[in-house]
């Protein structure tokens, strides 16, 4: 009775067979060739002697070469092709796990994006990360271009340089983060809490602030050119805008009435 191969022996042979390249067998599969065609032209009165015969390694060799060149072209495309499918599923599963609302798997999802380079190349422009819990999160110099944080935690989150403009920030909670040098022209605060952050240097240009609670919030020579505000918007110094608002008195360092908050 015949001895039956263990299971994980056929298992490992699987395997080990699939990890073996398929150019691999096509040097076998000529060489098998080459020799089936010397047996067939050394035989006496054999049909395919004659064409056999004709074969000979000037001629065969370039466009065996040619064949084997093809082959390894078409395999590198289809490879580099499976990898950027590979590449583009892994991105878009971190860009949801970002949006969590569990804090520890969206900072996890925002190292693994910022290792591989998607955090800063455009990758994560339009993305949708509506409530997502980002507090305490380091996302300086970030690309989140026209994507959503419409309630968003972001409490203390660091978007130093960030490129956030038409981002929507709708009743987010931004208290105590960093924005300084951040690029924020046409975002949109509406009613978002921004008490005590930095906003130094700052593109708020066409910002709409309307009903923006901005109570400690740094000012210093931020752009505000074109920014919207309402009478619910809450200033730095605790008061609300009026249409008579000097609001260079909080940007402009050389303003005789400059405020800013007091350091801590």
């Amino acid at each position: 009775m015949a001895q039956q191969v263990p299971h994980i022996y056929q298992q490992n042979f699987s395997k080990d067979y699939q990890q073996v390249h398929p150019l691999f067998f096509i040097a076998i599969g000529i060489g098998i060739g080459f020799a089936i065609g010397v047996l067939v032209t050394n035989a006496q009165q054999n049909p395919l002697a004659e064409f056999f015969d004709g074969l000979t390694p000037e001629n065969v060799a370039p466009e065996l070469l040619g064949l084997v060149l093809t082959y390894g072209i078409i395999e590198i495309v289809l490879r580099n092709n499976q990898k950027r499918q590979s590449e583009t599923a892994l991105k878009e599963r971190l860009i949801r796990q970002m949006g969590s609302t569990v804090n520890s798997d969206a900072i996890h999802a925002i190292e693994e994006l910022r290792a591989h380079g998607w955090l800063m190349d455009g990758s994560m422009n339009k993305a949708n990360l509506q409530l997502a819990n980002l507090m305490g999160a380091d996302l300086t110099m970030a690309n989140l271009m026209k994507s959503s944080l419409m309630g968003a935690n972001l409490e203390r989150v660091k978007l130093m340089g960030a490129k956030l403009e038409f981002v929507k920030l709708t009743f987010a909670n931004l208290i105590g983060a960093n924005l300084e040098w951040a690029d924020l022209e046409w975002t949109n605060f509406w009613y978002a809490d921004l008490e005590r952050a930095n906003l130094m240097n700052a593109n708020l240009k066409q910002a709409d602030m309307v009903g923006a609670n901005l109570v400690g919030v740094k000012l210093k020579n931020a752009k505000l050119m074109g920014a919207e505000f309402d009478n619910n918007t809450i200033l730095p110094d605790g008061e609300n805008w009026t249409p008579d608002t000097d609001m260079t008195r909080f940007t402009d360092p050389d303003h005789p009435h400059f405020w800013e908050p007091p350091s801590n």
